[in-house]
């Protein structure tokens, strides 16, 4: 109840805030997600987080959480560098970064997990897997009595890449 109340204030707030001072919100608390030249970089709180050159990318996906609405739930996820690692950050630190990025890959990538508020996720590149699945979703069994009980009204969902995925990093390694 308190996190749908503040969620509806934060949206009053942003109503009324001018786009300046929108996007300084949106860095505070998400950072900021950018291409610059051929680079893609994630930086929090004044520092880099990671960097990645966008001519090492293997893959564009997107993917939701449930852990709305205090903590990010919407994020981009690329595979990419070298060696390849996986990189993520919260769509929010950039909603428009998809099209500068599709521009730099002659590609239109289009997100679809905009409004999901549960565990979700895609490839949106290589256009030969997308709209694939991006990960597999299974439950994690808890230990122990209480925790099985705590399992019941709290689930762990743990996930791992999925089968199209793990061949693409199989092919690239």
């Amino acid at each position: 109840m308190l996190g749908r109340w503040r969620q509806k204030r934060f949206e009053q707030r942003l109503r009324q805030m001018d786009p300046a001072e929108v996007r300084r919100e949106s860095e505070r608390l998400h950072g900021s997600l950018v291409v610059q030249g051929a680079m893609l970089y994630w930086s929090y709180a004044g520092s880099e987080v990671w960097s990645l050159p966008v001519d090492s990318l293997l893959l564009v996906g997107e993917r939701t959480t449930d852990h709305g609405p205090s903590q990010p739930v919407y994020f981009y996820v690329f595979l990419g560098g070298e060696p390849v690692s996986h990189y993520e950050a919260p769509m929010y630190a950039n909603p428009g970064l998809l099209e500068d990025l599709g521009r730099l890959l002659n590609a239109e990538l289009v997100p679809s997990l905009n409004n999901r508020t549960d565990f979700a996720c895609r490839i949106i590149w290589p256009d030969l897997l997308a709209d694939g699945p991006l990960l597999e979703f299974k439950p994690a069994p808890r230990s122990g009595l209480l925790g099985r009980i705590i399992g019941r009204f709290v689930p762990l969902v743990a996930s791992e890449w999925s089968p199209d995925v793990r061949r693409l990093l199989e092919a690239a390694a």
